[in-house]
This record gives structure tokens, sequence and C-alpha cells, in this order.
């Protein structure tokens, strides 16, 4: 039993070693795959930690711009408690956004 035990344990240690060396790897990988996957999926809708990792912000702004009462307020769709958003109108947002600044930047 000891022995049979001893090969089994000695067959898994490489596969576990190779996999702690390329886990760095694997993550950094996982990281960009993710926000490519985010660029190619224009149908689906998406959440608020996307939408907070497309636009370079905390999950925190966004629920912000989601309540906001005055000024910008991100377009969003509502399901239950669950907040989505629509990629073409986050760039929508975006575009105005853009046009609001040139135009407010180009006054002084």
């Amino acid at each position: 039993m000891n022995e049979e035990l001893r090969r089994r344990i000695d067959k898994c240690i490489p596969s576990i070693q190779n996999r702690a060396k390329t886990a760095p790897a694997t993550m950094k990988s996982n990281a960009s795959t993710k926000t490519a996957k985010l660029m190619r999926d224009d149908d689906r809708l998406l959440t608020v930690d996307e939408v907070a990792d497309l636009l370079r912000v905390k999950p925190s702004w966004i629920y912000e711009r989601v309540r906001a009462r005055k000024g910008v307020k991100l377009p969003h769709i509502k399901m239950g408690h669950y907040l989505r958003f629509e990629r073409e109108a986050i760039e929508e947002f975006l575009q105005r956004q853009r046009k609001a600044y040139v135009r407010g930047s180009s006054n002084s």
C-alpha cells in the first residue's frame, strides 16, 4: 500500500510543479483573453465589472453613474436587482462625453 501511494504521489508531483511554473503566465493570458472576449462579443449584455474593466474605473463609479439624478447618467438595463449594459450604448455614452468635453474645452 505504501509503495502504491508513493508511486501515485511521485507521478503527480511533476504535473503540480509544471502548473506552478506556468500559473503566472496563465493568469496573464486569462486577463488578456477576458479583454479580447469583451471586444468581440458586441451583442451580449455586460455586467458592472465588465463595464468597469472596459472603462478602466472602479465598479463603485459605475454604480454612482447609474444612480445619478443630476449630470451624466450611464445607460443601463435593470433586470430585477441585476444591472446590465449594452456595449453599443456604452460606446455612444463615451462619444457623447467626448463631444461634451471638446465643446466645453473650446470655450475656455
